[in-house]
Protein backbone atom coordinates (compact mmCIF):
# COMPACT_ATOMS: atom_id res chain seq x y z
CA UNK A 1 0.00 0.00 0.00
CA UNK A 2 2.99 2.60 0.41
CA UNK A 3 3.79 2.33 -3.08
CA UNK A 4 0.07 2.91 -4.16
CA UNK A 5 0.07 6.14 -1.90
CA UNK A 6 3.23 7.12 -3.78
CA UNK A 7 1.27 7.57 -6.88
CA UNK A 8 -2.27 7.78 -6.17
CA UNK A 9 -1.83 10.90 -3.64
CA UNK A 10 -5.61 11.47 -2.76
CA UNK A 11 -8.91 10.84 -3.61
CA UNK A 12 -12.54 12.50 -3.76
CA UNK A 13 -15.92 11.81 -4.03
CA UNK A 14 -17.68 13.75 -6.26
CA UNK A 15 -21.13 12.11 -6.73
CA UNK A 16 -23.14 9.25 -6.51
CA UNK A 17 -25.65 8.58 -8.36
CA UNK A 18 -27.98 6.08 -9.84
CA UNK A 19 -27.96 5.02 -13.39
CA UNK A 20 -28.72 1.98 -15.56
CA UNK A 21 -26.26 0.11 -16.82
CA UNK A 22 -26.38 0.83 -20.32
CA UNK A 23 -26.48 4.64 -19.11
CA UNK A 24 -23.40 4.54 -16.99
CA UNK A 25 -21.50 2.39 -20.21
CA UNK A 26 -22.50 5.04 -22.71
CA UNK A 27 -21.22 7.95 -20.01
CA UNK A 28 -17.89 6.74 -19.99
CA UNK A 29 -15.02 8.08 -22.48
CA UNK A 30 -13.53 5.24 -24.57
CA UNK A 31 -10.97 4.08 -24.51
CA UNK A 32 -10.68 3.61 -20.56
CA UNK A 33 -8.69 1.44 -18.21
CA UNK A 34 -11.95 -0.81 -17.09
CA UNK A 35 -11.88 -2.97 -14.05
CA UNK A 36 -14.00 -5.70 -13.71
CA UNK A 37 -14.53 -6.94 -10.03
CA UNK A 38 -16.42 -9.77 -8.60
CA UNK A 39 -17.54 -8.59 -5.46
CA UNK A 40 -18.37 -11.80 -3.25
CA UNK A 41 -20.75 -12.84 -1.59
CA UNK A 42 -22.98 -9.63 -3.32
CA UNK A 43 -23.84 -10.93 -7.02
CA UNK A 44 -23.39 -9.78 -10.10
CA UNK A 45 -19.96 -7.67 -10.76
CA UNK A 46 -18.62 -4.20 -10.02
CA UNK A 47 -16.35 -1.96 -12.29
CA UNK A 48 -13.78 0.46 -11.95
CA UNK A 49 -13.20 2.65 -14.43
CA UNK A 50 -10.38 5.39 -14.89
CA UNK A 51 -9.71 7.80 -18.33
CA UNK A 52 -6.93 6.67 -20.57
CA UNK A 53 -5.36 9.59 -19.29
CA UNK A 54 -5.19 8.96 -16.25
CA UNK A 55 -4.05 5.56 -16.57
CA UNK A 56 -0.73 6.54 -18.55
CA UNK A 57 -0.29 9.16 -15.80
CA UNK A 58 -0.68 6.15 -13.33
CA UNK A 59 1.78 4.43 -15.71
CA UNK A 60 4.53 7.06 -16.06
CA UNK A 61 4.76 7.30 -12.43
CA UNK A 62 5.09 3.71 -12.15
CA UNK A 63 8.45 3.74 -14.31
CA UNK A 64 10.14 6.29 -12.69
CA UNK A 65 8.59 9.35 -15.09
CA UNK A 66 6.77 12.83 -13.92
CA UNK A 67 3.80 11.98 -14.42
CA UNK A 68 3.03 14.80 -17.27
CA UNK A 69 0.44 15.65 -18.61
CA UNK A 70 1.50 15.36 -22.24
CA UNK A 71 0.72 11.75 -22.29
CA UNK A 72 0.48 9.46 -25.28
CA UNK A 73 -3.17 9.23 -26.69
CA UNK A 74 -3.69 5.52 -27.24
CA UNK A 75 -4.39 2.31 -25.54
CA UNK A 76 -2.03 0.46 -22.95
CA UNK A 77 0.37 -2.22 -23.95
CA UNK A 78 0.83 -5.24 -22.60
CA UNK A 79 3.15 -4.06 -20.19
CA UNK A 80 1.40 -1.22 -18.94
CA UNK A 81 -2.11 -3.11 -18.41
CA UNK A 82 -0.16 -5.78 -16.25
CA UNK A 83 1.18 -2.71 -13.65
CA UNK A 84 -2.28 -0.97 -14.12
CA UNK A 85 -4.26 -4.47 -13.36
CA UNK A 86 -1.64 -4.49 -10.27
CA UNK A 87 -2.20 -0.83 -9.14
CA UNK A 88 -6.39 -1.95 -9.67
CA UNK A 89 -5.69 -5.09 -7.55
CA UNK A 90 -4.69 -3.20 -4.67
CA UNK A 91 -7.11 -0.67 -5.18
CA UNK A 92 -9.85 -3.45 -5.64
CA UNK A 93 -8.69 -5.22 -2.51
CA UNK A 94 -9.42 -1.84 0.09
CA UNK A 95 -13.18 -2.20 -0.99
CA UNK A 96 -13.47 -4.81 1.73
CA UNK A 97 -12.59 -1.60 4.53
CA UNK A 98 -15.06 0.48 2.75
CA UNK A 99 -17.85 -2.65 3.34
CA UNK A 100 -16.34 -3.78 6.71
CA UNK A 101 -19.24 -3.85 8.50
CA UNK A 102 -21.72 -3.78 6.48
CA UNK A 103 -20.89 -7.38 4.54
CA UNK A 104 -17.77 -9.07 4.76
CA UNK A 105 -16.51 -8.51 1.35
CA UNK A 106 -13.96 -10.44 -0.94
CA UNK A 107 -13.43 -8.11 -4.49
CA UNK A 108 -11.27 -10.09 -7.26
CA UNK A 109 -10.13 -8.50 -10.75
CA UNK A 110 -11.90 -10.63 -12.76
CA UNK A 111 -11.36 -8.73 -16.18
CA UNK A 112 -9.66 -5.69 -18.01
CA UNK A 113 -11.14 -3.94 -20.95
CA UNK A 114 -10.45 -0.89 -22.68
CA UNK A 115 -13.67 -0.35 -24.37
CA UNK A 116 -16.38 0.41 -21.96
CA UNK A 117 -18.97 -1.26 -25.03
CA UNK A 118 -16.75 -4.44 -24.39
CA UNK A 119 -17.60 -4.76 -20.70
CA UNK A 120 -20.45 -7.02 -20.33
CA UNK A 121 -21.23 -7.08 -16.63
CA UNK A 122 -24.79 -6.39 -16.81
CA UNK A 123 -27.97 -6.74 -18.23
CA UNK A 124 -28.65 -2.97 -20.10
CA UNK A 125 -31.59 -2.38 -17.63
CA UNK A 126 -29.53 -3.39 -14.61
CA UNK A 127 -29.52 -0.46 -12.41
CA UNK A 128 -26.00 0.56 -10.75
CA UNK A 129 -24.91 2.88 -8.29
CA UNK A 130 -21.90 5.16 -9.50
CA UNK A 131 -19.73 6.97 -7.36
CA UNK A 132 -17.80 9.91 -9.31
CA UNK A 133 -14.25 10.50 -7.68
CA UNK A 134 -11.33 13.12 -8.33
CA UNK A 135 -7.72 11.57 -8.30
CA UNK A 136 -4.48 13.10 -7.87
CA UNK A 137 -1.87 11.21 -9.39
CA UNK A 138 1.33 13.26 -8.40
CA UNK A 139 0.09 16.78 -9.69
CA UNK A 140 -2.17 15.83 -11.99
CA UNK A 141 -5.43 15.37 -11.45
CA UNK A 142 -8.11 12.69 -13.15
CA UNK A 143 -11.64 11.32 -12.40
CA UNK A 144 -12.62 7.33 -11.93
CA UNK A 145 -15.79 6.03 -10.88
CA UNK A 146 -17.09 3.02 -9.35
CA UNK A 147 -20.19 1.07 -10.14
CA UNK A 148 -21.61 -1.53 -8.66
CA UNK A 149 -24.79 -3.44 -9.30
CA UNK A 150 -27.71 -2.21 -6.64
CA UNK A 151 -29.98 -5.12 -6.74
CA UNK A 152 -26.72 -6.75 -4.28
CA UNK A 153 -26.28 -3.50 -2.71
CA UNK A 154 -30.05 -2.92 -1.61
CA UNK A 155 -30.59 -5.92 0.74
CA UNK A 156 -26.87 -4.78 2.56
CA UNK A 157 -27.97 -1.52 3.15
CA UNK A 158 -31.72 -2.29 4.32
CA UNK A 159 -29.90 -4.07 6.88
CA UNK A 160 -27.59 -1.54 7.50
CA UNK A 161 -30.54 0.85 8.41
CA UNK A 162 -32.76 -1.64 10.34
CA UNK A 163 -32.38 -1.36 14.24
CA UNK A 164 -33.90 -4.70 14.06
CA UNK A 165 -31.57 -6.71 11.94
CA UNK A 166 -28.60 -8.34 13.73
CA UNK A 167 -25.66 -10.86 12.49
CA UNK A 168 -28.11 -14.15 13.11
CA UNK A 169 -30.08 -12.21 9.85
CA UNK A 170 -27.25 -11.27 8.31
CA UNK A 171 -26.85 -15.22 7.71
CA UNK A 172 -30.19 -15.62 5.80
CA UNK A 173 -29.66 -12.77 3.22
CA UNK A 174 -30.13 -14.01 -0.02
CA UNK A 175 -26.23 -13.94 -1.66
CA UNK A 176 -25.76 -16.64 1.40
Amino acid sequence: NEKMTVYLTSEELIAVEQLSYVDYVESLPSPSFIVLTSIDPLPGTALLQIPQQTAMLCVDRLLGGPGSPQQPERLLTDIETSLMRSLAERVVHELRYAFDGLVPLSPEVVGIEANPQFAQAAAPSDVFVVASFQMNVGDQEGAATFAMPFTGLYPVLEAASSPKRNSKTRKSWPWR
